[in-house]
């Protein structure tokens, strides 16, 4: 009679799995510190729920959109130098979150290593990966995400939030 591993990780690398769900928590993060500075060029420094329930609602390609023209909106005189790089750095790091988590995820074919498998469409017709993915590799994407959603909070902060309330009309 086989056994069977009564284990509920079905024998992956514990390690790899805590830096799957490091880079889950880190990129919601980034999430929440972009959806803050959407919130602050809508409504200035009035908490405004309504404001941020439908923000909830949005994509997060949506956001950095929203983001920017907003800032360009409030800020028209402004050098969009840092904004661009910025929302450059979100949409790439949008783009390899999407990549690690709508990945088919199995067991590797390497020691220490996750198996993952993705179909994707593109206008050069389909593209396929089929890699073995290390702890390390997810944890730089990890690393990465709270890199910038620190950079997103000090945007907001220093560019934003401390002259919100000249440009926002009043209620």
């Amino acid at each position: 009679m086989a056994s069977v591993d009564p284990s509920p990780y079905g024998g992956i690398d514990r390690g790899i799995l805590q830096a799957i769900g490091l880079a889950v928590v880190n990129f919601s993060q980034v999430e929440a510190a972009l959806a803050f500075g959407v919130n602050i060029l809508v409504v200035g420094t009035v908490a405004d729920d309504a404001a941020d329930l439908l923000l909830r609602k949005l994509q997060f390609r949506g956001l950095v959109d929203i983001f920017a023209s907003l800032y360009h909106h409030r800020f028209p005189s402004d050098d969009f130098d840092e904004l661009k790089n910025l929302c450059k750095e979100l949409v790439d790091l949008n783009d390899e979150r999407n990549h690690l988590m709508h990945s088919f995820w199995k067991p590797g074919d390497v020691a220490n290593k996750l198996g993952r498998y993705r179909k994707a469409v593109s206008r050069g017709g389909p593209k396929i990966w089929d890699e073995n993915v290390s702890e390390s590799d997810v944890l730089k994407f990890g690393e990465r995400a709270e890199r910038t959603c620190g950079r997103v909070l000090e945007f907001a902060m220093e560019r934003v939030l401390q002259r919100i309330d000249t440009v926002v009309p009043k209620r």
